[in-house]
């Protein structure tokens, strides 16, 4: 026996379950964090904006496509947006299109007013851009903010629907 020597060997480090608990908590804790990122960047109120100006464009499309008058439906109060059209009863209605459902901005970003050139600054309620079949759109600037300060204007052009996003807050020029 003197031939067999025994040796305790420890072996360290952690375990597969170990390194996978790990993973899954640091997983959930970034998935968390994430969309608290978007405000502290003011990426939110970028986002808003380029969706707002695209959804803007669309709708210029659609009307001229389908000869008929769609709006741009904003409600201040609940910091959303929405696309109606006028029927063949001349009501407006709610478009079945993907891109024509109710739209809530971010927590984090709202609407500071509206301004409908010829009709007003709104600061509450519903308010319309209408979208017509010959190309005319109410010239219109949406300003949002976010919850850190920031401000965005989004400049909806009235023969064209082409749209401007300012890094700020921007008057009509009249």
């Amino acid at each position: 026996m003197r031939g067999l020597i025994r040796r305790n060997i420890t072996i360290t480090g952690f375990t597969l379950i170990e390194i996978t608990l790990v993973i899954l908590i640091m997983g959930i804790l970034l998935a968390l964090s994430i969309p608290r990122l978007g405000s502290l960047t003011g990426h939110n109120l970028k986002v808003s904006c380029r969706r707002l100006s695209a959804t803007a464009k669309h709708l210029f499309h659609r009307s001229t496509v389908k000869r008929t008058i769609y709006r741009l439906n904003y409600d201040l109060k609940r910091n959303e947006y929405w696309i109606t059209y006028r029927d063949e009863t001349l009501e407006f209605v709610g478009d079945s299109s993907p891109l024509s459902r109710r739209v809530r901005l971010p927590k984090d970003v709202y609407f500071e007013d509206i301004t409908i050139v010829g009709r007003g600054k709104f600061f509450e309620g519903e308010v319309q851009t209408h979208f017509f079949p010959k190309g005319w759109v109410d010239e219109t600037l949406v300003h949002l903010k976010d919850a850190r300060g920031r401000q965005a204007s989004i400049h909806i052009l009235p023969l064209s629907a082409r749209t401007k996003i300012y890094d700020k807050y921007v008057e009509p020029s009249i």
